[in-house]
Formats: structure tokens, C-alpha cells, sequence
């Protein structure tokens, strides 16, 4: 449903001038480490990347020779864990060996806006350089939290939501070349500025407390088909 209403805001983003093509794409990112404030003692958290998945449709119009524009549409699932390291003085946790915390409930709606420039290569094939930025809006299914135990006695707790309703600004750079005449694969970095999810967490037995902060900073990678194209006559 989310894919085909995309690709039904590229057709319309298509201008009627120059030479534009539309792309429809899949992203796989990597990255959204939690943050804490302060950090536990020793190492009671550990933070593992975390995959956050998304589809766009992107639309690319040359303004001037290897230069062109780029502006389009994207949505995903913003995926984040935690894992909570053996804490010593708990008889018996080492049994129960790093619980782990993924969430992948968390929605995110973007747009995109940005310039190129293409480098030609040989045999047709090029390296095109894309910069540009955007906001994104987030939206969680379920607000997130869990709980762990050993023999019934509670080690950890943590929540995590929207910091607020607000869209939250980024920049995104990406490097990309062509497999075949409608085929791009490349990588892309997206740096957002203002965190995503806020929440807290608490360690019973340790004694420690603090706050939680998720902000969407991945590096990904980026595949690209391209759908239609309108040529200048």
C-alpha cells in the first residue's frame, strides 16, 4: 500500500520540462545506536547496530550538463536495540546471558530535495555524487518498553517514544553508479540533527538511572529501478 501510494507521488512530482526520470528503490540502513544520559557503570549496556529498512521513489531531473536535481519521497521502519550485559553481583545472571531489546515500531515518512553531479566512466557506465537534505516525520505503532528478570527479580527497565510530533531535519549524501541502463546501486549516509525517540531507563540492582535518546544517523545502502522517464525534445 505505502509502495504504491509513493510511486503515485513520483508520477506526479515528474515536470513537464528537461529531461527527468523516476526511480522507485529499496534502502537498507544501518546504524540508530542508543545514546544515554549518563552512561551506566561499566558496562551494563551495549548498543549493536541496528537494520532500519525503507522503500523510495525519487525523481531526477537534469538542469545542466552532468548536473541535475533530485527530489522525491520515502518511508521505513526505524529498528533500534539494547542488550543488557551480565552484571556481577546478581547471583545467577550469567544464566541468563544478554537479554536483548529490539524495537522496530517506529514509522518514518521523509522528503527529500537535493544536487548531483554525474562523472561519465567507460563502456556508458558513470559515479554520480548526490547531496542534499530533508525532514522526516515519526510515528511509533506502539510505545516502546521492556523488562527484564532473573528468579523473579527485576534487573532492568526501559521506555522509549516520540520526542514530540515535530518533523526533524537532515542532511544525506550518497555515491552511486549504474549496473545496467535502469539499475543503480550505491550508499548513502543520512545524518539527522535532533533526536527521534526519547525515554529512560533503570537498573534496580545497580543502582542506576538515566535517560535514553535515539537520533537516525545511518549509513545504507541504496537500489535503485528506474520506472519512466520524460526526455526534452
Amino acid at each position: 500500500m505505502i509502495g504504491r501510494v509513493l510511486i503515485s507521488i513520483g508520477f506526479l512530482l515528474i515536470p513537464c520540462y528537461g529531461d527527468a526520470q523516476l526511480f522507485v528503490g529499496l534502502t537498507g540502513d544501518f546504524g540508530n545506536r542508543v545514546h544515554t544520559t549518563p552512561d551506566p557503570p561499566g558496562d551494563l549496556f551495549k548498543r549493536p547496530i541496528a537494520l532500519s529498512p525503507g522503500v523510495i521513489v525519487l525523481v531526477e531531473t537534469r538542469i545542466h550538463s552532468n548536473w541535475h536535481v533530485h527530489y522525491g519521497a520515502g518511508a521505513g521502519i526505524l529498528g533500534y536495540n539494547i542488550k543488557i550485559l551480565p552484571y556481577d553481583t546478581l547471583p545467577g545472571y550469567h544464566n541468563n546471558t544478554h537479554e536483548s531489546f529490539p524495537s522496530y515500531t517506529t514509522f518514518y515518512f521523509n522528503g527529500v530535495i537535493g544536487v548531483g553531479k554525474r562523472f561519465p566512466l567507460k563502456n556508458g557506465r558513470f559515479v554520480e555524487l548526490n547531496f542534499g537534505g530533508g525532514l522526516t516525520y515519526y510515528t511509533n505503532y506502539t510505545e516502546e518498553g521492556g523488562l527484564g528478570k532473573s528468579r523473579s527479580v527485576s534487573l532492568f527497565e526501559y521506555e522509549m517514544s516520540r520526542k514530540n510530533g515535530s518533523p526533524k531535519g537532515f542532511l544525506e549524501g550518497s555515491i552511486q553508479t549504474n549496473l545496467t541502463n535502469r539499475i543503480r546501486m550505491g550508499l548513502h549516509y543520512r545524518y539527522h540533527i535532533n533526536p527521534a525517540l526519547t525515554g529512560s531507563y533503570n537498573f534496580d540492582q545497580a543502582r542506576s538511572s538515566g535517560q535514553l535518546s535515539l537520533t537516525h544517523r545511518t549509513l545504507g545502502i541504496l537500489f535503485l529501478v528506474r520506472i519512466s522517464s520524460v526526455r526534452k525534445e
